[in-house]
């Protein structure tokens, strides 16, 4: 048996550009010049804080991160409705469901925010296991896959061998996360990062979701 541990924004949840919109609302407050998605795919990183810092081009306190990052998601969350299901996302779910796998979701959007969204895109029942960020925001991805991992070895339905473990995301984070917790990772060119920089990974690196499924069970 083969698991995926999905991530959400930018993997199957097509919301780029509300993202850099909201980070636009975000750090227009300070004065700051927009950037565009090529400027996004150049500057973003974690934890998020240092983005903001490449944006701003100078050191930022924490009291201006939290203030940031509650603005950011506040114009997140008004604009939230624009974003839809990435191209291919319920196909490569029930592709999964086809060939006998079993699925996850992990993302560092807040968790009960995100437990609303996805049940609001009829995709919860394909996924034994869904966690949000319940901690510090901004933060890198591996503590958190970490015990998204050790939760789903535990499980009666899903695998006990890490082996059997790959993560599909969009970012550099996810390959992160996936190295530090000694499992497969494939990453989805969906536009958040240069695919050179994807590719740089080490992982591979697919243009279609069902093309993930595909190489997992490859």
């Amino acid at each position: 048996m083969r698991h995926v541990v999905w991530d959400w924004n930018g993997t199957l949840l097509d919301d780029l550009e509300v993202v850099i919109a909201s980070v636009n609302d975000t750090i227009s407050i300070l004065g700051a010049d927009p950037i565009t998605a090529e400027d996004y795919r150049r500057l973003y990183t974690r934890p998020v804080s240092v983005f903001y810092e490449r944006m701003l081009a100078r050191p930022i306190t924490t009291d201006e991160w939290h203030y940031l990052d509650s603005t950011f998601h506040d114009a997140y969350r008004d604009r939230l409705a624009e974003a839809s299901l990435a191209s291919g996302a319920i196909d490569a779910l029930q592709q999964v469901h086809d060939l006998g796998g079993t699925q996850s979701l992990l993302s560092m959007f807040t968790h009960e925010e995100l437990i609303e969204v996805v049940a609001s895109f009829g995709i919860h029942d394909r996924l034994v296991r869904i966690d949000g960020l319940t901690g510090t925001a901004g933060v890198q991805k591996h503590a958190s896959m970490a015990r998204h991992l050790e939760a789903l070895m535990a499980h009666p339905t899903t695998p006990f061998d890490p082996a059997a473990y790959v993560i599909v995301g969009d970012a550099l984070d996810d390959a992160s996360a996936a190295a530090s917790n000694g499992v497969a990772c494939i990453l989805f060119d969906s536009g958040s990062h240069h695919r050179s920089d994807l590719a740089a990974t080490g992982y591979p690196v697919v243009e279609t979701l069902q093309r993930a499924v595909d190489l997992a069970w490859g």
